[in-house]
Order: structure tokens, then sequence, then C-alpha cells
């Protein structure tokens, strides 16, 4: 009678079936009187039925639940009062306890029926408030992280005071979680793990290493908040036309399985929301299935920005003022966070900082990294530029730094909040249009003025809260003003800085992850493919391989080694071998 009255319509409906078999269970068992004592059946040639006697204890359910009939319409109305006065779900209340399926007797065979009945009914994905969350990157977790991994960390660390959380590198792991755990995973491991699982988060390439989840009927999470088939089409580059091509078409297609066969997906801005609802309409994937469940379709695509630490920045100790050889500590720092990359444009920003530094004596420009911590991501052409142009300019180590390797992840708090302003400059091309910059959420979090090309969604931040300064795109001189006003007018500065620290707060990662958390509390497979709509195949043709290069595989091998070890490199050699002389696949 309790549980009609006060559970919501989903509880009701999981468990009531299954609390009604299990009185009788508890009832038998309570007397320890089975079947097998009261054997009653048909005598072989008549009607009449053997008399047996048994304890009252053992009928007290059935009468139980005959009462609860004959006030069924009382208790419904005492329901539908109940129930009217609700303002948050079971789901919302489960985590409240400390085990909402904690049995209620010890006896073994009423122990025995409890769990059989939880999971014939499905009670325990209803019930049960703490799953098992799998969080898998591409990306290396070391001392040294990029974006990707720094987002894969924060959201293992958001999920851990509610759930089982097992975070996975593919490549390397230097780091102890943070009340979960981490550890690299490759081969069968990886695909333990996956099966360890409730939900997996996942970004990259998991499908390609673990191909069964995309017919189970595991719960998928595809973060796919850097569109990756349009980053390469600048990174590729560098690879020559042919390998070019193939690394475009290979991103493309996993990006195709991942919006096939994913229940719940992740993208960074409402631009890119649009972006992707298009991809997903044609994928088939807009559907009347999803749209009757939910007309926006936010039960499938989800804004979640990248995000900033809930905690505000603590400097240790200076890393750029009066640590880095011609830095001052009374000097104006630019800070440029990140690596420098070809869809970026260093190189008007450099021709900008020139000509303000001959006004400026005091002038400083600083760039946080050069090499990605991930040994397969390659240094790219620009950087080269960069440095090249700096030396050109008679700039470099007396105006314009270059940081060779890459800043902690738990340091960079030391080399931010020695920069007066943050900037970033890029190129107007599809990527910038759908890009999200994840450097700029360290300048909102030391509370940096920001100057940065528009174009972007950025960009729009930029100017329409009042951040700092947007400048069009290849346009030195613009970027020289800008420069000058958001490093030497002390009252546009702190304009500047007290809208960056309003707006910031918005993007706390307990703010941004919100979607994310509350799906991983009740999660579900999407409504379409629950259901077995066909969402179409994507198949792309095969791309002649690229010449094979040994010299690459050797400067490859080398960085292997450094983050992953001899075991790392011994997979990637076993994956060459492969991939030379033809696999399944």
């Amino acid at each position: 009678m309790s549980m009609y009255k006060n559970f919501d319509d989903e509880s009701l409906a999981k468990a009531f079936p299954a609390a009604m078999a299990l009185a009788i269970r508890r009832a038998i068992a309570r007397t320890g009187t089975d079947a097998s004592v009261l054997d009653l059946q048909r005598s072989p040639g008549g009607d009449e039925v053997e008399m047996v006697e048994v304890e009252k204890m053992s009928l007290s359910s059935a009468y139980a639940i005959d009462y609860f009939v004959d006030n069924l319409s009382t208790l419904a109305a005492d329901r539908s009062r109940l129930q009217s006065l609700r303002r948050r779900s079971d789901r919302d209340l489960f985590p409240l306890f400390r085990n909402a399926l904690e049995p209620a007797y010890g006896m073994p065979s009423y122990l025995a029926a409890h769990d059989e009945l939880v999971d014939a009914f499905g009670i325990g994905q209803n019930f049960v408030a703490k799953h098992r969350v799998l969080v898998v990157t591409g990306e290396p977790l070391l001392a040294r992280m990029a974006g990707p991994a720094i987002r894969a960390w924060e959201i293992a660390k958001a999920l851990a005071p509610e759930h089982d959380v097992w975070l996975v590198s593919t490549v390397g792991v230097r780091r102890e979680g943070e009340g979960f755990r981490a550890s690299r995973e490759t081969g069968t491991s990886l695909v333990a793990a996956t099966e360890w699982a409730d939900v997996i988060i996942f970004q990259g390439f998991l499908l390609e290493f673990a191909p069964k989840l995309h017919t189970n009927s595991k719960i998928l999470v595809a973060d796919i908040y850097d569109p990756i088939h349009l980053e390469q089409l600048a990174q590729g580059r560098d690879l020559g036309p042919e390998r070019r091509s193939m690394s475009v078409r290979k991103t493309t297609r996993v990006l195709n399985e991942q919006i096939a066969r994913a229940d719940f997906m992740l993208c960074a801005s409402d631009k890119q929301r649009d972006f992707w609802l298009g991809q997903l309409a044609g994928q088939g994937r807009v559907n009347p299935a999803v749209y009757d469940e939910d007309h926006r379709l936010a039960s499938l695509l989800a804004v979640v920005p990248f995000g900033i630490p809930d905690e505000a920045p603590v400097q240790k100790r200076h890393a750029i003022r009066g640590a880095i050889p011609g830095i001052g500590p009374d000097d104006k720092v630019i800070i440029w966070g990140g690596g420098i990359y070809n869809w970026f444009d260093p190189l008007t920003l450099l021709r900008a900082v020139a000509r303000l530094s001959e006004r400026h004596d005091d002038l400083r420009l600083f760039f946080m990294g050069l090499k990605h911590p991930n040994p397969g991501v390659p240094r790219m052409r620009v950087a080269w530029q960069a440095q090249e142009l700096a030396k050109e300019l008679g700039l470099t180590d007396r105006v314009v730094f270059f940081n060779e390797g890459w800043v902690p992840y738990d340091e960079r708090a030391d080399y931010l909040l020695d920069a007066d302003l943050g900037v970033s400059t890029h190129f107007h091309h599809i990527e910038t249009a759908f890009s999200f910059r994840t450097r700029i959420l360290d300048y909102l979090w030391a509370s940096l003025p920001i100057v940065a090309t528009e174009g972007d969604t950025f960009g729009t931040f930029i100017r329409q809260c009042g951040l700092g300064r947007t400048v069009p795109a290849k346009d030195p001189a613009a970027l020289e003003r800008a420069l000058e006003e958001m490093l030497y007018d002390s009252d546009a500065i702190e304009t500047a800085r007290a809208s960056v620290r309003v707006f910031a707060e918005g993007y706390r990662w307990s703010a941004v992850l919100r979607p994310l958390v509350e799906f991983c509390r009740n999660p579900r497979r999407a409504v379409d493919l629950a259901n077995a709509i066909t969402v179409p195949t994507i198949r792309t043709r095969r791309v002649k391989r690229p010449r094979y290069n040994p010299l690459t595989d050797l400067g490859n091998a080398r960085n292997y080694l450094r983050v992953g070890g001899v075991r790392e490199l011994v997979r990637r050699v076993c994956s060459r071998l492969k991939n030379i002389l033809g696999s399944p696949r």
C-alpha cells in the first residue's frame, strides 16, 4: 500500500509486479514451507484434492494482497493527491538512500528471489542511482594534458561522487584518479572495461577498438565537442594529398558511426549543435520516435561546453615574470594558451606585436606550448613558421618567447596569473566557424581580458559580453590597436575583467556538465535505437594507403616510448605491421 501511494509512475510500473511476487516468497520463506512440503496435486483418477495443513503465516501475503484490493479505491485517491504534490522524481530521491534496493530479510530463498526479480523486471536501472561509468579518451593522462584529456578528466571527477567511475586512456596514464580509477587499457583489456560498464562516455575511436559496441545494448555517450573531421582539413595539410584525404575520410566515417550508435551526444555550443543536428538528420537519427519523445531533441544531443574549475586559480610561483630570462616582474605579458596549430594565425599576431613593441618596450608575448603532449599529434608547419618569423623580426627571446614543451595541467595557473592579456588569433575557415577554443576558458578562469579574431563562437561572446576586443582576420593594424587598449587603458581593462568574472560563472565545470550528470542519474537507450528503428549504415570506399615512410615511424617510436613506455611502443609496432601487411578490418 505504501509503494502504491508513494512511488512515481515509472518506479511503480517497474517494482509493483515484482513486489507482489516477492511478498509470496517472503511468507513461504518465513514459515520454512516450500512446494515440496505442500505437494498439492490432483489425485490421478478424480477431482479430489489432498488436504494438507500449512502454517497460517504462509498465507499472510495472499491475505495482504487481497486486503490491498479491497482498499484500492481509497488508495487510488491517496495516490492521486500525493503524486500531484510531487516536485522531484524518484530518480532524484534515490541518491539520498544508502541503498534503495537493500533486501529486508536475510533468508537464502528470499534473497535469491529478490535478486532474480530485480534482474527480470529491470528494477536495478531505475532504483540504483549508482552506475558503473566508463570514460574513455584517446589522449594521454599525464602531468601535461591537452584539451580532450582535460575534458575527460573533469567528466570523471564530476561523476565520481555519485557513481563508480573508471577513466581510461588508450595511450598512457601517469596520474592518480581523484575519487575514480584511472588506467591505460588497450586491446582485450579495453574490451573488458567496456563490458564492466553500464554507461560509456567516449571521445575518438573507441568503436574501432571495441566493435561489439555497435550491436550490444550498452548505453553510449559520444562526446563530439570537437568536430575532428573539420579539424583534419587544416591539420592534415602537412601530411600530403593522399594521407590528408585518407585522414578526413576516416574521421568522417568514425563520427558517422558514433552518431549512428550513440544514445546521447555532447557538443560544445548552440552553433555547433545546429551543425551536428544536420549531420544527425542525414544519418536518420532525427526521426519520429526521437521527435515525439522530445521536440527539442535535447534528450539526444545536449550542449556541454568545455569548462573551468569551480575553484579560483591560485599561483604557487611565478612561472613567467622574473622566471623567464628577458621577462621582468613589471612587464606587460600577452599569453598564447595551448599549442600552435595550422588553423591558428600566430603570424599576424607577431607582426602586430612587433609594431606595438616599438612604442612600448615593456611588451612581452609568451607562447605556452609548441609540442602537443600526445605523440600522435605532429608539430605543425605554422609553429615552425611562427618561430622563423619571430627570428626574422628580431623578437625571439627579447619580445617573444616560446615554451618548447607543454605546461603541466596543475601548474597552468602559475603561468596564467603572470599574464595581463589572453590572445587567440585564427584564420576564417570552416573549422573556425564551429570551433570552441578551450584556451579561452583558461583566460576566463584567470579573469584575463581577451583579444581574439572574430568569426567563431567566442568571438561573438567577447563582443556581446564585453570580455575584451575582437578583430578581423589577418589585420595586424586592428590587432595592434586592440592589444594596446587591453594592455595600457586601465579603465577598459578593468571593465573587461569585471565582465569576464561575471561571464565565467556560467562555465564552471559543475554548471556545464549538468546535462551529463543528470543523464547518468537515469541513463537510458535512445528511443529510436531501443525500438530498433533502422539507421542507415555509412560505408566509405577504401582509399589507397599512403606510401610507407620509415623516418616518420622512427620519430613516432621515440614519442610513444616517452609517453607510454615499452608496452605502448610494442603495441604501436604491432599495429603498424598489421597496417602494412593488411588486416581484416
